[in-house]
């Protein structure tokens, strides 16, 4: 990796500020396709771990949320012009050489993501299509098709793409809420549920109990983490993102336990296990569908689709930043970080993933692979199960942060800078622990199989190798070694920012620059 780590700072220019918070929220609820969640994940949590106390288990993926959060914003306020959160706050925290690690974490985890639901896209729509037009349609033809689409919106102005995304989002979360008032007003049997809140509803279950089904629901909530990687492009920088966060976590944990809550309220506590195994994502329309027609229906069956799409537009909205980032710094190739005229986008980022996923698209196409398994379930867990792992580095990382700055302790009440992150920092770090216990079960494979080791080993070995590249190039390059997690301001050298009044911030990112 010794070509990417070049002395020399990569002509780009700035991204465009286009983002208003209502595009942030957006970003960043449609990263987690909440119908894909509540028609999938959700189900797929049942069946597993025979755990019918699902709402519950969103109330502590909650609580963790509550704990990191505030700590997160916080240190994502001082960054200078990094659109690479984690692993800016990671060097600013930990160390340089960890964020080095974080960063290629990063980009294995969102790249693994964002092509894993191409999977999904090709099982779920190349059948729909197949039986709507009588061709014999495969999973890669629909693969290509949103491949293009997504490429077309990647290279536009991020407002234009966030624009579309709002509207699709809107209309899948329309649908979600339309669903689960049918479901709680047709409970089974005629009468109330409440088994769900039952605390022996959680300590049961089989296959990982509690532990599985924690670490599943809390790769729902990922993307929750985007806002800060967008604050480089938001209109009034940290004050967007900050609504933009706080909304977002609002909304998604609310909507999960609410959705998780009315399938078993409508299908039944004794019922609900049954038939997540047997009827998988259908559940949800098998049980709202009778109520709702078959025109509200089919229109459900479509946003499931558009959901997993503008899931993709998200995740490779995230990728492309960090790649962008890292490029400035000297640490990927400068064509990463080359923007396009007027739209202000990393189109060489941009350009850079799709030609990766093409590739993937491709080898899983000529293999004959399963998409649904080999690509979305595994793609799914391994790029999640990354970004629990940067969850974990970020939450010590701002302990560490404030630790380094005393200066800066007085901006920020003792909750923010130490209790919370420290609480949060002990909590990821044993769901790490938890998803490492019971990655078989998430990744549906038997707990003698390899891959259960390999998959989450790949990022101990980035953590380890990027840690001792990190630590040579400090001892032999420090110009390029201190240039890590600067982002934008890479060429200044500036470390964080001197003035945090909100006011300043908004004023600051007025002006937009017109690349």
């Amino acid at each position: 990796m010794t070509h990417t780590l070049d002395t020399q700072i990569p002509a780009a220019r700035p991204l465009r500020r286009d983002l208003t918070a209502v595009a942030v929220l957006a970003f960043i609820v449609a990263s987690m396709a909440p119908l894909m969640v509540n028609a999938g994940v959700n189900t797929t949590a049942i069946a597993t771990t025979g755990l019918t106390g699902l709402p519950l288990v969103y109330v502590v993926v909650g609580v963790v949320l509550v704990l990191f959060i505030p700590g997160y914003l916080a240190a994502t306020r001082r960054l200078s012009g990094s659109p690479g959160a984690f692993y800016a706050i990671a060097a600013r925290g930990f160390s340089r050489s960890v964020a080095l690690g974080a960063g290629f974490i990063a980009l294995l985890a969102y790249g693994a993501l964002f092509v894993g639901l191409f999977g999904v896209w090709g099982a779920t729509v190349a059948p729909q299509l197949s039986t709507l037009t009588g061709l014999p349609l495969h999973p890669w033809h629909v693969m290509v098709a949103a491949w293009v689409v997504v490429l077309i919106c990647g290279l536009l102005r991020v407002e234009l793409t966030g624009w579309v995304v709002t509207v699709l989002l809107a209309a899948e979360i329309a649908f979600v809420v339309v669903a689960d008032l049918v479901m709680f007003a047709h409970p089974f049997g005629g009468r109330p549920q409440w088994h769900s809140w039952d605390v022996s509803q959680v300590t049961a279950g089989t296959n990982g109990g509690f532990g599985a089904a924690f670490c599943i629901c809390f790769l729902a909530i990922i993307g929750i983490e985007g806002g800060a990687v967008l604050h480089t492009e938001s209109r009034q920088g940290y004050r967007t993102v900050r609504r933009g966060t706080t909304a977002a976590a609002v909304v998604i944990v609310a909507l999960y336990l609410v959705s998780s809550w009315a399938m078993a309220w409508s299908a039944g506590d004794s019922h609900l296990v049954a038939r997540a195994g047997s009827e998988q994502t259908g559940l949800l329309f098998n049980l709202a569908g009778p109520y709702l027609g078959p025109v509200i229906t089919d229109a459900g069956t479509v946003l499931l689709d558009t959901s997993i799409f503008i899931g993709m537009l998200g995740f490779s909205t995230f990728w492309a930043r960090y790649a962008y980032a890292m490029s400035r710094e000297g640490l990927l190739p400068s064509g990463l970080s080359r923007t396009r005229p007027k739209a202000g986008v990393p189109a060489g980022a941009i350009f850079t993933l799709m030609g990766l996923a093409l590739a993937v698209i491709g080898l899983w196409s000529l293999m004959h692979w399963d998409p649904l398994v080999t690509l979305f379930y595994w793609g799914g867990t391994f790029g999640g199960f990354g970004i629990m792992v940067l969850f974990a580095i970020t939450a010590v990382s701002v302990v560490g942060y404030y630790a380094r700055r005393p200066h800066r302790r007085r901006a920020d009440s003792i909750w923010v800078r130490l209790v919370l992150p420290l609480l949060a920092a002990v909590t990821l770090i044993v769901a790490v622990v938890l998803a490492v216990s019971n990655y078989d079960v998430m990744l549906g494979v038997s707990s003698s199989d390899p891959l259960r080791w390999i998959l989450p080993g790949v990022f101990a070995a980035t953590l380890i190798v990027c840690a001792i590249v990190g630590l040579v190039l400090r001892a032999t390059r420090p110009d390029a070694y201190s240039r890590i997690g600067l982002g934008d301001d890479a060429d200044t050298g500036i470390d964080e920012r001197a003035d945090l009044d909100d006011e300043h911030d908004g004023a600051a990112a007025g002006g937009q620059v017109t690349a």
